[in-house]
């Protein structure tokens, strides 16, 4: 296929190494605009499922009064422990797991003198507060109490380690939208960097 100029929309269109005019009629676009500005979109797609999580706008299920445990939280962290080996996930209020966290991968296991001991904890817990901060996932909800000074079982080891690795086992309040005539407004939860 002979193609008669570079100007034409086709040939934008159809070599994906040059800039998108293809939208353009090949003649109001010139050549030498189109090779230094990319163009401005109408719409922007946010691709971030969390991005309204950490605006703190987003929908946070309330749960029923009656219900045990609660369901107000974006994301909770559940440990699991039976004789063999140790489990830890996040869940999502939606009831999916985004992030898991075992001694029973390999990959973890042939580190490991025992799967089920205080050493097991700890690295189940900065393994896992990695993931996190790899995946965007900083703040999350736990039914255990975080421990104030030195650890003394092993599930408050594997929280002392998520906390070092720089996750926050609270989740912020979420923020409702004040009408006109409330006389409080609270502060925004989001900054703007200028």
């Amino acid at each position: 296929m002979k193609i008669k100029s570079e100007d034409s929309a086709f040939y934008t269109y159809c070599c994906p190494y040059r800039k998108m005019t293809h939208f353009l009629p090949p003649r109001l676009v010139p050549h030498s605009a189109a090779k230094l500005s990319k163009p401005a979109s109408e719409f922007v797609l946010n691709r971030n499922p969390r991005n309204l999580e950490k605006l703190c706008i987003a929908y946070r299920p309330s749960g029923w009064w009656l219900e045990t445990p609660g369901r107000n939280y974006w994301h909770k962290l559940f440990i699991e422990k039976n004789s063999r080996n140790v489990s830890a996930y996040i869940q999502h209020y939606t009831g999916t797991v985004p992030l898991t966290a075992s001694t029973r991968e390999w990959a973890i296991k042939k580190h490991l003198y025992s799967s089920v001991d205080r050493s097991a904890f700890v690295n189940l817990g900065r393994i896992l507060a990695h993931r996190c901060l790899q995946s965007g996932i900083t703040e999350m909800i736990c039914d255990h109490q975080p421990p104030k000074d030195a650890p003394k079982t092993n599930v408050e080891a594997f929280l002392m380690e998520m906390m070092n690795g720089g996750v926050s086992l609270t989740e912020p309040e979420q923020y409702v939208n004040p009408r006109p005539s409330d006389v409080f407004r609270p502060e925004k939860p989001w900054k703007v960097l200028s």
